[in-house]
């Protein structure tokens, strides 16, 4: 009993560790300064300006210029709108290194697979990363 108590002690502490390291000094989530920078790069690479961003996701005037400047938040549902908009997935958008153009061929090329061909290369990767 003792064993399995130290267990979850240690597996608590180690997720707040973890969590611990998404905020900032200041207590701002770090995700949230990397969906601002990678949405500013996504719109450079789609050479669009905040105002056609904001036009085509049907957001009022300023809320994307106030959350790219970290004045504001966007829920989630803009977000999704932004990120359609922009074509980029949402799931890469929240990490540091997401949104480069090698990870949007990459998402792009696993979600044209179908799930028989997504399974395969699964299979394959997973035997060649256990060889090594």
């Amino acid at each position: 009993m003792h064993a399995l108590l130290e267990s979850k002690t240690q597996e608590s502490a180690a997720q707040n560790a973890a969590a611990k390291r998404l905020w900032d000094m200041d207590g701002t989530d770090v995700r949230i300064e990397h969906i601002r920078t990678n949405l500013k790069i996504a719109a450079a690479m789609r050479d669009l300006s905040l105002a056609e961003i904001s036009r085509r996701a049907d957001l009022g005037r300023n809320a994307l210029s106030q959350f790219l400047t970290g004045k504001s938040i966007l829920s989630v549902a803009n977000l999704i709108a932004v990120c359609d908009v922009l074509d980029v997935p949402l799931a890469l958008i929240y990490r540091e290194d997401g949104l480069t153009r090698a990870n949007l061929r990459l998402y792009r090329a696993l979600e044209a697979m179908d799930g028989a061909s997504l399974s395969s290369a699964i299979a394959k990767l997973s035997a060649s990363v256990s060889e090594e």
